[in-house]
């Protein structure tokens, strides 16, 4: 079953740190016993979930450390805003250097990868 975290956007595969993303994602979880909480399917039927390692959510950890933009709804902040904007201070991970394109803007522009 293929997962997609919810509340985040991680860079596309071929996009720039998308590589590097989805590299800190399995070595964070690749192997350990891990909790999955699912709310549904997307379009690409994957499942929508929180993931839990440890009882620390994954998905922020993943913003946290620079990895993935927190989505919001609506013009609302998402429940990981915070966490970014602290990964932006400390420029951590994709904010280590100017110009990162969120994945949508990013798809919008050059579509998915392929």
């Amino acid at each position: 079953m293929e997962i997609r975290l919810l509340d985040l956007d991680a860079p596309e595969g071929c996009q720039r740190f998308g590589a590097e993303s989805k590299q800190a994602l399995a070595r964070r979880v690749l192997h350990q016993t891990v909790r999955v909480s699912t709310r549904g399917t997307d379009g690409y039927d994957r499942a929508l979930a929180r993931v839990e390692l440890r009882r620390l959510d994954v998905g922020g950890w993943m913003v946290r450390n620079g990895y993935a933009w927190s989505t919001g709804f609506h013009d609302k902040p998402g429940p990981y805003a915070k966490l970014e904007r602290q990964a932006r201070v400390q420029r951590a991970g994709l904010w280590a250097t100017p110009g990162a394109l969120e994945p949508r803007s990013f798809r919008k522009r050059f579509g998915r990868c392929q």
